[in-house]
């Protein structure tokens, strides 16, 4: 994220509202950190289908979204926190050795895009993995 600071002026953030409010989004920490200002910050949703859309269509050029996403775009670059700002999402319990990017966004396919019940992609995950 480092090398965005020197054409950050030149390109539209899409991000949640209040994110410049946010320490982990464009607030105070951020900007102590890597100091980013675009030249323009768009209020859409909090990683969702909208900020998204506004990605593909080219209405902003940098997006805040999750890894654990089932909605990131396929060419989509992923940026390097090299400041460590955001912190690490780890599940503290059992399954954590077990639960993968890839398995948690199969995961949340089955129940976003599937409408399966979440408790029988959790069941089924477990069973899968020898924990249930």
């Amino acid at each position: 994220m480092s090398d965005l600071k020197t054409v950050a002026g030149g390109l539209t953030f899409g991000g949640p509202p209040k994110c410049e409010d946010r320490d982990l989004c464009l607030g105070t920490k951020s900007q102590q950190l890597y100091g980013l200002h675009f030249s323009e910050d768009n209020k859409l949703d909090a990683g969702g289908p909208i900020t998204v859309r506004a990605l593909e269509d080219g209405d902003i050029d940098v997006a805040l979204l999750f890894t654990s996403s089932s909605v990131i775009p396929k060419d989509a670059v992923l940026l390097t926190d090299d400041k460590a700002l955001q912190p690490a999402d780890n599940p503290v319990h059992q399954v954590s050795a077990k639960l993968t990017t890839a398995a948690y966004n199969k995961m949340s396919r089955g129940i976003n895009e599937d409408k399966q019940d979440p408790a029988d992609v959790a069941t089924t995950f477990l069973k899968q993995n020898g924990l249930g």
